[in-house]
């Protein structure tokens, strides 16, 4: 069981609270909801993207080795729109399933494209 210092009032006797009331000591910002694969993006610029239909983003090369679904291949993941969960890396619970639509190179810098599921 989990204890903490933190003293919140209730009031006792509404709802079936009786004895003993157990209630979150965070607001659970930091835990995914979704099950992965992940691809974490920094969002902070972009507070309403959940309510976007979809995104293009820079990526560095590094970026694609730590996203699971690119190892079946880029061209495969984007034909089979292999679904995968968008995190924003600063709150992890902010996150949508999206598919990759496109990946090209643009002046240096690659650029990726994805959508999200309904």
């Amino acid at each position: 069981s989990f204890k903490s210092d933190l003293n919140i009032s209730i009031a006792f006797g509404q709802h079936g609270i009786d004895t003993e009331c157990i209630a979150p000591v965070n607001n659970f910002e930091h835990c995914c909801w979704q099950q992965g694969p992940y691809w974490d993006v920094a969002m902070g610029h972009a507070l309403d993207w959940r309510s976007w239909n979809g995104l293009c983003f820079d990526a560095i090369e590094s970026d694609f080795d730590k996203v699971e679904i690119l190892k079946e291949g880029v061209h495969e993941a984007i034909e089979n729109r292999t679904l995968f969960v968008i995190r924003d890396m600063t709150k992890i619970a902010h996150s949508r399933k999206a598919y990759l639509t496109e990946i090209h190179r643009r002046d240096g810098k690659w650029k990726v494209t994805y959508a999200f599921t309904i």
